[in-house]
């Protein structure tokens, strides 16, 4: 009877211990922000350049991020309405763009989503209505 109470509390002792080893793998920085920014379409721009507000010229867009594309209205000359992205670094803070461009993740959570990156070149439509060169921050809501 003791060598039976003993099996028993080894047994329970070593299925405890493979419970508390089974635990869900914490997910990496690249995961997280994938994620997050498939989450939804992402609309309403703030859109400053060189700090000066541009949002007017952005008051239609939007952009939906899939696995490894991404979809985006309202964006023209500066996105594409089709396209694919990559993470370029492990802590997911800059992505590119179709290959070409890249992209500073400046904020992400759940609700906002704030975006960077160095314009070097202007196409100006009729009025100056296209797109500015300079530093371009795109703030923009999911909701």
């Amino acid at each position: 009877m003791k060598n039976a109470t003993v099996k028993i509390r080894i047994t329970i002792v070593l299925v405890m211990a493979a419970l508390l080893s089974c635990k869900d793998p914490v997910p990496s920085a690249q995961e997280k922000s994938e994620s997050l920014l498939m989450a939804a379409a992402w609309n309403k721009a703030v859109v400053t350049v060189d700090g000066v507000d541009h949002s007017d010229l952005y008051a239609n867009f939007t952009i939906r991020f899939n696995k490894g594309t991404y979809i985006s209205f309202g964006g023209s000359p500066l996105w594409s309405s089709t396209g694919t992205w990559v993470f370029t670094d492990e802590s997911a803070k800059f992505i590119n763009l179709d290959g070409k461009m890249e992209i500073q993740i400046n904020d992400l959570t759940e609700s906002n989503l704030e975006l960077a990156f160095q314009r070097t070149s202007t196409t100006f439509g009729s009025g100056r209505s296209k797109s500015i060169s300079g530093r371009n921050v795109f703030r923009l809501k999911n909701k």
